[in-house]
């Protein structure tokens, strides 16, 4: 097969965008669709090696597999044990299971299926999950492992056929990713069926190229330039243009896939396109492009940790720059040597890499054995409080999962028409709220009524800047629910708990918009003319996740007894979280609104309570960041929440 520097070009293309985006930069906000202009090369590239293995019939599935197991597993491998020390040493016991998981899933390349499975809200976020991006690696390995077999039937039996073929499959799956990712997003997003279409374009633009290689002739090198051109110019306003609430994929996938389609079809090193795509320095990137993808996810998620949760863009040019010197070594000393046929025999690699696979899998699986290695730290698992899941009414009045947009009322109302009745709303962290708060009220004879969807910070209903990129329209849908059914009920009070730091002060549109705190304010002063609210103040949040503070405390001060942290503590508290406590209660008063502080009954000064006493057992306040534990939500509810709503309803 001929080889085209525009196409490494085209890779640099697509992993500086992926790369960008989980860094955090606002302006790479549709940066993951890098990921389908690899799937598009990918596609193309495989099927030119089958299509000219089987015209010159001497296509081997043995030689073929062995060039891809080259290709792949030593980089990957070789990132994948480099997590291992860092992980050891930086993640907590529940962290540590996740990532031993991980290990398992990768190494047999089907980490996508995991990622599927754990994809709950409370799982770890994908910001501190150091493989998550190994899922479209498992999506590429299961296409190679069945797409040689098919091409060979094709090829004996269908050969006239195998375009008519391949637009079948490509209509069949697109139809597919459209569908699923309404009904089941997040199936449809790490799924083989509904990714195929995206390989089998590529794919297509390899076969069409060999039946008509006359095609291009029609076309001057001027024209062909212009084409390819605007195919960049398609994937670079997918980058700028999606965002997290685009549906991927679907329709809007057409993007970024048509465009690296043309550039592939149409760019050359006679035009343009292909001149400026086959500059040394882009080609560069392009050939490194295999370990920067590999290595970005994991050296983000370690340096999150080892800052304290300082967001990766405050260091970006420093890690985007070894992120480059570590992908060069790694494809110095790592991919090319094993790409060498006489470098390494057959039989030594395939030593190698059962070696490194095993030694992977085995680690993972005395991980998940040993609860995460939990012999690495004290005995402090007493003080690990649960989340109160089980007591939220998931997808029915808290929509959790991002494919819930309907509420079900009715497991958490209670019909007693005498009873008082109050309604709370907000994100997942009122919903934390609600188990403790359920418990406490119903010993006043007052009904709990919640509306509470996770991702969803609350009340605004009509985005105006909707089509602001960074808009949630299945929030707004939400919302409209819960003001609607506020118009058409009664309620004694109306209390509001939400996530407030991300709101503005973290700089994160990924759920809402720029202007979505003074629309929110205009909204709640509306809704307070004519209904009594209590606003509850932000809890407490720690950058890294509480667990993770106490047990890099209990490594850095030898404590050997749980009983001896310190019930105070600064360590680890998000350092605009004092900021927006008072930003937001002189607001809240401002508008003459009932505001309840977690923060001034929980700090003191600068310090915060770290965990509570419950039926003579310590117990943190929170399982991760900032969402309550049970104890959490029964204490917070009993002495501080619970009184100020008996008060304001009496």
């Amino acid at each position: 097969m001929t080889y085209r520097a525009e196409i490494d070009g085209l890779r640099a293309i697509a992993v500086f965008p992926v790369i960008f985006f989980h860094a955090g930069f606002d302006f790479f906000s549709g940066g993951y669709v890098g990921v389908d202009v690899f799937f598009v090369i990918s596609g193309y590239l495989i099927t030119n090696i089958i299509i000219e293995g089987l015209q010159n019939n001497n296509f081997s599935l043995i030689h073929f597999y062995e060039r891809r197991a080259r290709r792949i597993l030593p980089a990957l491998l070789v990132v994948v044990c480099a997590c291992i020390p860092f992980a050891w040493y930086f993640f907590t016991p529940h962290e540590m299971i996740y990532f031993s998981k991980n290990l398992i899933y990768v190494t047999t390349y089907i980490s996508n299926f995991l990622f599927l499975n754990s994809s709950n809200y409370f799982d770890l976020s994908s910001e501190m999950s150091t493989l998550l991006h190994t899922w479209s690696l498992s999506v590429e390995e299961q296409y190679y492992f069945l797409f040689p077999f098919f091409m060979i039937y094709l090829w004996k039996k269908h050969i006239n056929k195998i375009n008519i073929i391949f637009i079948c499959l490509i209509i069949a799956s697109f139809i597919s990713a459209i569908v699923l990712t309404h009904f089941k997003p997040t199936f449809s997003f790490y799924m083989l069926l509904t990714r195929a279409w995206e390989l089998l374009i590529g794919a297509s633009i390899a076969r069409f190229l060999t039946c008509h290689a006359l095609f291009l002739e029609r076309f001057s090198q001027l024209k062909r330039g212009i084409i390819a051109l605007f195919g960049i110019i398609l994937i670079l306003a997918s980058v700028i243009y999606f965002d997290y609430s685009t549906p991927v994929p679907s329709h809007y996938t057409l993007l970024p896939v048509i465009g690296a389609s043309l550039i592939i079809l149409f760019a050359d090193k006679n035009n343009i396109c292909g001149f400026l795509l086959s500059r040394k320095i882009i080609v560069y990137f392009g050939l490194i492009s295999y370990g920067m993808y590999l290595w970005h996810q994991p050296l983000f998620v370690f340096s999150r940790i080892i800052s304290g949760g300082v967001a990766v863009k405050e260091n970006a040019i420093g890690l985007i720059f070894f992120i480059i010197i570590i992908s060069h070594l790694t494809r110095k000393y790592i991919e090319i040597p094993f790409r060498n046929f006489d470098f390494i025999k057959l039989n030594k690699f395939i030593f190698c890499m059962s070696m490194l696979s095993l030694f992977i899998i085995a680690f993972g699986s005395i991980g998940i054995k040993t609860g995460g290695y939990s012999s690495r730290f004290p005995n402090i698992s007493p003080m690990m409080t649960q989340n109160s899941y089980a007591l939220q009414q998931v997808d029915r009045c808290f929509l959790l999962n991002k494919s819930s947009v309907v509420f079900d009322l009715e497991p958490c109302t209670d019909s007693h028409s005498e009873k008082k009745k109050i309604l709370l709303i907000g994100d997942s962290h009122a919903a934390s709220l609600y188990p403790g708060l359920k418990e406490y009220l119903k010993l006043h004879h007052v009904d709990v009524v919640m509306m509470t969807s996770a991702f969803c910070l609350p009340l605004v209903d009509n985005f105006h800047s909707i089509k602001n990129k960074s808009a949630n329209k299945r929030c707004e849908d939400i919302n409209s629910q819960v003001v609607k059914n506020i118009e058409s009920n009664h309620y004694d009070l109306i209390v509001v708990s939400a996530y407030m730091l991300q709101w503005g002060f973290t700089e994160d549109w990924s759920w809402s918009y720029q202007n979505y705190y003074s629309d929110f304010m205009k909204k709640i002063k509306l809704i307070s003319e004519k209904n009594k609210i209590l606003v509850v103040g932000q809890f407490v949040v720690w950058s890294n996740g509480l667990d993770q503070v106490i047990y890099k405390e209990a490594i850095e001060l030898d404590i050997k007894n749980y009983l001896k942290f310190s019930q105070y503590s600064a360590s680890g508290l998000h350092p605009k979280m004092f900021q927006m406590e008072t930003k937001y209660k002189n607001d809240m008063q401002g508008l003459g609104l009932n505001y309840a502080s977690i923060i001034d009954q929980f700090c003191d000064g600068k310090q915060c309570l770290r965990y509570v006493t419950r039926n003579h057992a310590i117990k943190l306040v929170t399982f991760d960041y900032g969402h309550l534990g049970l104890e959490a939500s029964q204490y917070v509810s009993e002495y501080i929440v619970g009184p100020r709503i008996v008060d304001l309803i009496q």
